[in-house]
């Protein structure tokens, strides 16, 4: 497939994905990347409140964390959201864990099945060389996985 008519196909999904409303606990709007055909795609779990207000995926702490790995092997933030397709196990904001814990709440089972159908579909349009997990809950819907450290080695 032509990288322009995959572009188009990729715009057409994400503008089917900004009607979806399959998870009523979740709230909106859901978060993509730009419409990139690539070989490359980058998974997350969900985004936080803060990449619903600026409306792009890993643009917070995770994003900070994330985008500094790459920096230190020579490769920058820009050049990452223009030539990697960006994605996500959930696409909506799931909320807060509760009024007294700290950090946001992890889909549930029901909203990860609900999302799989607009990751699948782009995994489906792009076929990718390689995809780059962020975070245990995009692992381990690829991995069986119980903690982290099964998979991520120490730090240098």
């Amino acid at each position: 497939m032509q990288k322009d008519q995959l572009k188009l196909q990729l715009q057409q999904h994400q503008h089917k994905l900004q009607q979806c409303t399959l998870c009523p606990k979740m709230s909106g709007p859901a978060i993509h990347g730009l419409a990139i055909p690539s070989k490359v795609m980058l998974i997350g779990q969900a985004p936080g409140f803060k990449e619903i207000e600026v409306l792009r995926p890993f643009a917070w702490t995770a994003g900070k964390k994330l985008f500094s790995w790459f920096a230190a092997i020579g490769v920058d933030e820009k050049k990452i959201r223009t030539s990697v397709y960006m994605s996500a196990i959930c696409r909506c904001y799931p909320g807060k864990k509760s009024k007294n814990a700290h950090g946001d709440r992890v889909p549930d089972k029901e909203e990860i099945k609900q999302c799989s159908r607009w990751l699948n579909a782009e995994i489906e349009l792009l076929k990718p060389e390689l995809i780059i997990l962020v975070g245990k809950l995009a692992i381990s819907q690829f991995m069986s996985i119980k903690k982290l450290d099964e998979v991520i080695g120490p730090t240098h």
